[in-house]
C-alpha cells in the first residue's frame, strides 16, 4: 500500500473578478446534479501553483449532500447562512440546498474584502455550538448590509446564478 500525496494549490487569500464567474458557475454545476458542498470557504479555495491564473479549484467535498437533504451539521460557522445557525441555536436538523452553498461563498467573499476582526477560538469538546451559532447570527446581523449586498442576497434568494455573478463583479 502506498499513499502519494502532491501539493494541488495554494491558499487563496483573495478572490479576483474572474475567480466570481468561475466559482458560482462551478456551483451551479454542482447543484444542477443535485449536489451541496455545505462548508464553502475560503480554505477550500486553492489557486493553481503551477499557473496562478487558472481556475481557483473547490475543495474538501468530505462533508457534501444531497440537495435539501435533512441532516446534522457540518462546516464551519464562520461563513454560514442565518437558517443555518438558527437551526443551530434551536437544536434543528439542517435542510441543505444551493442557496447555503451561495451564501457561504458571499460570506466568505465578504471576510476576504474586508478583513473584520473575528474571535478565532479553538472548538472544545464542551462547546456549546448553539452560543458560538448566535454569536456569528449576531455578527451577520451587523455586517453586509447595504443596498448592494441587498442585491447580491436576492440573487441567491432567486437562486439567478447570473445575476449574482453580476453583483459580486461590481465590487471590482
Amino acid at each position: 500500500n502506498t499513499l502519494v500525496m502532491t501539493p494541488l494549490g495554494g491558499k487563496v487569500n483573495n478572490l479576483r473578478k474572474t475567480d466570481i464567474k468561475n466559482v458560482i458557475t462551478t456551483l451551479k454545476h454542482v447543484h444542477s446534479y443535485e449536489y451541496v458542498h455545505r462548508d464553502l470557504r475560503k480554505y477550500n479555495f486553492l489557486r493553481n501553483l503551477d499557473d496562478p491564473k487558472e481556475a481557483i479549484l473547490i475543495i474538501d467535498w468530505g462533508f457534501s449532500t444531497k440537495n435539501h437533504e435533512a441532516t446534522a451539521f457540518a462546516g464551519a460557522l464562520e461563513c454560514m447562512p442565518d437558517e443555518v445557525l438558527e437551526s443551530l441555536t434551536n437544536e434543528e436538523n439542517i435542510v441543505y440546498g444551493p442557496k447555503v452553498d451561495l451564501i457561504c461563498f458571499v460570506r466568505s467573499f465578504y471576510l476576504m474584502l474586508h478583513k473584520p476582526l473575528m474571535e478565532r477560538v479553538a472548538f472544545d469538546r464542551d462547546d456549546d455550538i448553539g452560543k458560538r451559532a448566535q454569536m456569528m447570527l449576531n455578527f451577520w446581523k451587523d455586517c453586509s448590509k447595504s443596498d448592494v449586498w441587498d442585491d447580491v442576497y436576492q440573487a441567491i434568494e432567486g437562486l439567478d446564478y447570473d445575476k449574482l455573478i453580476q453583483e459580486l463583479e461590481r465590487f471590482f
